[in-house]
């Protein structure tokens, strides 16, 4: 070989050489650099709250749509944005689910059924002429059923008009603790 191309391998493979060592330094560098970088991106990201659009509706004061912070519950939310409705049902919702992104929450009402249901647990009490209610009325006071509604009915057949709220007492199955209950709503 001659002298001038032995110099030319020679100066070749120190360039391929040099070149090698220069290209891992510098990945190796950047490598580390993307590491650092990206970790540095999910640090901050992780303390960074971020918002999610939800969907309010049914039985709350404020339905539409809401931004919300990541993460939070039902029941953060009605607190927050929009309280429920007295007929709202919320047995039939998990109040301590976690929303998702572009979720609809849909409170429901209470069924006609169980609204009237409640109602006739607890009907208004209203004044009554003793000597013109009906069976319907007079069981619309406290301690007065079918049975006794019927007997005071009854008793006005048979002896007339009440003269007197004490003439209740002559009826079957009043006693004065009934008695007490019932005369201060009834009139003659």
């Amino acid at each position: 070989m001659s002298n001038f191309k032995q110099k030319c391998v020679y100066a070749l493979i120190v360039f391929i050489v040099g070149l090698g060592t220069f290209l891992v330094k510098n990945l190796t560098s950047v490598s580390s650099t993307i590491e650092l970088n990206s970790s540095t991106y999910d640090t901050k990201k992780q303390n960074v709250p971020y918002y999610i659009t939800i969907h309010l509706a049914g039985a709350v004061e404020k339905p539409g749509v809401y931004k919300v912070i990541a993460g939070s519950r039902i029941l953060d939310i009605l607190n927050t944005y929009s309280n429920s409705l007295p007929n709202s049902n919320l047995d039939k919702i998990n109040l301590a689910k976690i929303v998702q992104d572009g979720q609809r929450i849909y409170i429901p009402y209470l069924n006609i059924d169980s609204i009237k249901a409640k109602a006739s647990k607890h009907p208004p009490i209203t004044h009554l002429n003793l000597n013109t209610a009906t069976k319907k009325q007079l069981q619309k006071l406290p301690g007065i059923g079918n049975k006794i509604s019927e007997e005071i009915i009854a008793y006005r057949h048979q002896h007339g008009f009440f003269y007197s709220k004490r003439d209740l007492l002559k009826v079957k199955f009043i006693g004065p603790k009934l008695y007490e209950k019932l005369a201060q709503f009834l009139y003659l």
